[in-house]
């Protein structure tokens, strides 16, 4: 189980419920009740069950008053969507961009008659923002409970959350203006919007690719050091130690390596992968000190 899924969950399913409740009055209103209730009633069952456990009940006299929760939360949500447009401007944009682009074209010289009137789109598009962060701060609770902002496993979901919102809103807005005569739409320069803004869509992800291509020394080197700890592991193993002590190196993107104590988890589970007794790993500074380690050993 993860909690803020299940939150998100939650929330998400109590909105619907509350939805369907007041606002769907044809004859599918009994079967999306059914099933709205059913994921509220699963969703809550799981976070009962991670609330019993043993994670959670060793937190104790740390956890934080229901006032100081809130504020929590509320400042953790903020402070993810503050930074996320910050960092991420080109994608938020093009996320927006790109639909709208394309409900344009689509529905440029249509006439709308399948999807909801204007007040119903705008409706839609006031209530999205609102939506997103409420589902963000539920997700978000959980670590404010826990008094830690949320590390980067926990904020893909808000991640996921916020291009959804932002795709739809980008929808919403492509059809908007195809309903809108401008005279502008009839210009020659209009002709070539669309292209100049496809063009800019397609240098993007090469800029991505090259942000992506300048960490791949980073990477590679990080490969050779752990291929040639993992050779050393199975050659200390077969000296006959089962006790083994092995360089340490930093975690990369927040997964944890091998920890200094034999007795954490990480390390216990490399041991039985390995088939050894334990494994500790010890800091090395320098490539003149990790050489002398290696060629102590005669590797």
């Amino acid at each position: 189980f993860s909690e803020p899924p299940v939150t998100v969950m939650i929330v998400g399913s109590g909105l619907g419920l509350v939805y369907a409740w007041f606002f769907v009055k044809n004859k599918t209103r009994p079967a999306l009740l059914s099933l709205t209730v059913c994921i509220l009633a699963g969703a809550t069952s799981a976070l009962i069950v991670m609330a019993v456990s043993p994670a959670a009940t060793n937190l104790g006299a740390d956890t934080p008053s229901f006032v100081e929760w809130i504020q929590r939360t509320t400042q953790y949500t903020y402070l993810f969507v503050i930074d996320t447009i910050k960092r991420l401007p080109l994608p938020i944009l093009f996320s927006i961009v790109c639909p709208a682009l394309l409900a344009f074209v689509v529905y440029r010289d249509k006439t709308i008659s399948n999807i909801p009137n204007g007040q119903t789109r705008r409706n839609i598009a006031l209530a999205l923002p609102f939506i997103l962060i409420l589902l963000i701060a539920a997700g978000f609770s959980t670590s404010a409970y826990g008094q830690s902002f949320p590390v980067e496993r926990a904020r893909f979901f808000a991640h996921y959350l916020m291009t959804i919102t932002l795709v739809f809103e980008g929808v919403l807005l492509g059809i908007w203006i195809s309903q809108i005569k401008w005279g502008f739409f009839n210009t020659v320069y209009f002709a070539y919007l669309p292209t100049l803004i496809m063009l800019m869509m397609v240098v993007y992800p090469f800029r991505a690719a090259l942000r992506v291509i300048q960490n791949i020394p980073d990477y590679r080197a990080r490969e050779q050091a752990w291929d040639r700890r993992d050779a050393h592991i199975y050659k200390l193993r077969e000296l006959g130690q089962t006790d083994l002590t092995v360089p340490q190196f930093d975690g990369v993107d927040g997964v944890k390596e091998l920890d200094t104590y034999q007795t954490h988890w990480v390390n216990r589970c490399a041991a039985k992968y390995y088939q050894v007794n334990s494994i500790r790993a010890i800091p090395i500074h320098g490539e003149e000190d990790m050489e002398a380690y290696y060629n102590y050993y005669g590797d």
